[in-house]
């Protein structure tokens, strides 16, 4: 009877914290899909299915998948990408408690934070090769081509490297050319043709409510919102760069300001060896 209690109460605090394990939900998985603890390890996944932090997802070619977190966050993963979920805590009344760490290791991504990610911006970190991106409440996408490539639909990132930090407004697009140089502006012009193409297809893609969000206040941040509800980069986020807005006055490099704040990843930047 003792040890039937035990087992008891040993499962139902299982039960208890599982939500807690899981990250995030399946959604609208289309082609070869998997996910696991290593990428050899990785098995296809279906849609609804829950993951837990510590998953590694792979996308094959002409595959692709949203992910949609515990927080209300919604990532969306290309074909041909790597993406690791390293950590991930979230308690709806413990926002100090917050902690979204990911690493895009290969491949192409669109993250549309929410609510209650903004709650805690310094709690995000996308680690790249080439950098570490934290948010201020956004909607931004992110190619690696070594270098990498980002664009901002709404909101703010940084990327933080050895070079120092560098913050893309709305209506911005950067590259980042390794972890050694600083991410810089660029305009549509100099962006790379597969670049513009990706970022087109998923700039247009639905993702929920959350795409939306934020009413734009600058001509640039007005493309940016065209963008975000449909428009891709041709019609939204390019439309305001190349107008000026965003490339140009838009990046700040160097120390902190009472708008950025900090994103207190520096110190792993560009250190993410991906499972295997």
């Amino acid at each position: 009877m003792v040890r039937l209690m035990q087992t008891f109460w040993l499962l139902l605090g299982v039960a208890a914290v599982a939500p807690g394990w899981a990250a995030a939900l399946v959604d609208r998985p289309n082609g070869d899909v998997r996910a696991g603890t290593s990428v050899d390890g990785a098995k296809p996944v279906r849609a609804g299915q829950r993951l837990e932090a510590g998953t590694v997802l792979v996308t094959g070619p002409s595959s692709n998948v949203v992910l949609r977190f515990d927080d209300g966050q919604a990532t969306y993963l290309h074909e041909k990408t790597q993406f690791f979920i390293e950590r991930y805590s979230f308690a709806k009344d413990k926002p100090a408690g917050d902690s979204f760490v990911f690493s895009l290791v290969k491949g192409a991504l669109r993250s549309v934070t929410a609510a209650f990610t903004r709650r805690n911006k310094d709690a995000y970190a996308l680690k790249l090769p080439q950098a570490t991106i934290g948010i201020r409440g956004t909607d931004f996408m992110v190619m690696i081509m070594n270098p990498a490539y980002l664009s901002v639909n709404s909101g703010a990132v940084a990327a933080i490297n050895s070079a120092g930090q560098a913050v893309f407004n709305a209506g911005s697009l950067g590259i980042i050319p390794s972890p050694t140089v600083l991410a810089a502006g660029m305009p549509l012009a100099a962006m790379p043709g597969p670049v513009v193409e990706v970022f087109s297809a998923m700039g247009a893609l639905p993702m929920g409510a959350a795409a939306g969000a934020g009413a734009a206040t600058t001509p640039g941040a007005a493309g940016a919102s065209g963008a975000a509800a449909g428009g891709g980069i041709t019609g939204g986020v390019a439309a305001g760069a190349v107008a000026g807005m965003g490339v140009a006055g838009a990046i700040v490099s160097g120390s902190d300001d009472n708008t950025t704040g900090t994103t207190g990843t520096t110190g792993t930047t560009g250190t993410y060896t991906p499972p295997n």
